[in-house]
């Protein structure tokens, strides 16, 4: 009995270890928020500057594959889930006020999220407010 309590203490040891273990490191980097940050901000000036929607469009894709980038590194699990890069994708795609809304602001707010992570870990970073509607076609 003594030896069958010891297995199945071991046992229990070993999944508390590993089984409730989050995905990814405890702190998002310096790396990863300065990267979030100019990615974000180089956007937000490029709709600034110029309102075509083919500047827009590459503007648009070049943000994605640099969050696709960013996003790939080991991240803890509260970050990845706050799945910006869809909320994005949602914010870019809706073609009418009550479909943007709501995925604007839950854009803005997974991004104001990610700063405040940013900033606890030791790292601060600012982002620059965007243009709504992302996609001037549907402006």
């Amino acid at each position: 009995m003594r030896i069958l309590s010891l297995v199945v203490l071991g046992v229990l040891a070993t999944v508390g270890l590993t089984g409730c273990a989050s995905g990814g490191t405890s702190d998002p980097s310096a790396t990863f928020c300065t990267g979030f940050q100019d990615s974000w901000n180089t956007f937000g000036r490029g709709q600034a500057t110029d309102g075509s929607e083919e500047s827009a469009i590459r503007a648009s894709l070049s943000l994605q594959q640099e969050w696709e980038d960013l996003f790939a590194s080991n991240l803890p699990d509260r970050i990845t889930d706050l799945g910006l890069t869809s909320k994005f994708v949602a914010a870019w795609n809706a073609t009418t006020r009550v479909e943007r809304q709501p995925a604007e602001e839950s854009l803005t707010n997974s991004a104001q999220i990610l700063a405040m992570e940013c900033s606890a870990s030791g790292t601060e970073i600012t982002l620059a407010p965007l243009t709504y509607p992302l996609r001037p076609s549907v402006r």
